[in-house]
């Protein structure tokens, strides 16, 4: 049976705003435990990880210390032999396996001078961590560089198996 009654549209804006509430409400009652940061940085706090999130986490940190290092051979050692990485300029397929890996950090850190690439949050959820990224610096030609990315791994054996970009356009 149909009824002969408009619908009325779905008001998504109205839907996010009360979940948002009733989220920080639930954090508000029941706030997470927190835990101080292992790296020793003085007042940041972080909710408590297990083993395997610390493990995580330290390798999302190191990948961002190597990439502004330009430690090619680093970031490498920290994917699985047969990881994919997976951006704007690989397109939806991505690259696959070290030596496309090899290429293209060699690309990009070659590309860029005077850089520095860290993450504004680090959120894990199983064996995924997303890892929003704030890059500063210059390219070769010397033009500014301000970017600010968003990196979804998943770990595999304490390696990064697979690599998603979401770049700033």
């Amino acid at each position: 049976m149909s009824s002969s009654v408009p619908k009325k549209p779905h008001n998504w804006r109205k839907n996010i705003v009360s979940c948002s509430l009733l989220f920080c409400a639930g954090l508000a009652v029941n706030p997470p435990a927190l835990a101080e940061e292992p790296s020793g940085r003085k007042g940041e706090r972080t909710m408590a990880r297990s083993p395997a999130e610390q493990q995580m986490e330290t390798a999302a940190r190191t990948y961002f210390e190597r990439v502004t290092k330009g430690d090619v051979e680093g970031i490498l050692a920290l994917f699985a032999d047969d990881a994919q990485l997976i951006n704007p300029m690989t397109g939806e397929e991505g690259i696959k396996g070290k030596a496309a890996l090899r290429g293209f950090y060699q690309n990009l850190v070659s590309s860029l001078v005077d850089y520095h690439a860290g993450p504004t949050d680090i959120i894990i959820d199983g064996n995924k961590l997303v890892a929003p990224l704030h890059l500063e610096g210059k390219t070769k030609d010397g033009n500014p560089l301000v970017m600010n990315n968003l990196n979804f791994w998943t770990f595999e054996n304490g390696k990064f198996k697979v690599l998603r970009i979401y770049m700033d356009t």
